[in-house]
């Protein structure tokens, strides 16, 4: 996208950052993430209430693009994480990534009025890992 264009990606644009917010609890000592364990007895706390010296993990934006939903890539369907292998309601399956994300798409956002076949715009917001910070954490 061009810098006059006056639609701006609400992430941000390639060279902001983002904090990754988690469910977390503090333990007293030390903090623990949800994501790391399996159960554990402490009060668990939302990731809309992390504050931001409490994140581990920190994205740069590296790119920011639009596109219809229908014209993601195989790669890209991979770096979201859709499966290869896939079984739909009617016990189809199939081993194409993209169809794989389609299937996940639509169980995310076909009841709100986006589905895979009205091909919606989407912002396609590219990142890079710049700190995973592990300082406060309890250790496992």
């Amino acid at each position: 996208m061009g810098t006059n264009n006056p639609i701006c990606c609400p992430h941000g644009p390639p060279g902001d950052r983002l904090w990754v917010r988690e469910t977390w609890a503090d333990a007293g000592r030390g903090l623990i993430y949800a994501a790391d364990q399996k159960a554990h007895p402490l009060r668990w706390r939302p990731p809309i209430h992390m504050p931001r010296w409490a994140c581990r993990l920190v994205l740069e934006i590296t790119g920011v693009r639009v596109q219809r939903v229908q014209e993601i890539s195989e790669e890209d369907a991979k770096a979201e994480g859709a499966s290869v292998m896939h079984e739909d309601d009617l016990g189809q399956t199939w081993t194409s990534r993209k169809r794989g994300f389609e299937s996940l798409w639509d169980s995310i956002y076909a009841k709100r009025g986006f589905s895979w076949d009205s091909n919606p715009w989407v912002w396609v917001v590219e990142f890079k890992r710049v700190r995973r910070r592990r300082a406060l954490e309890l250790p496992l």
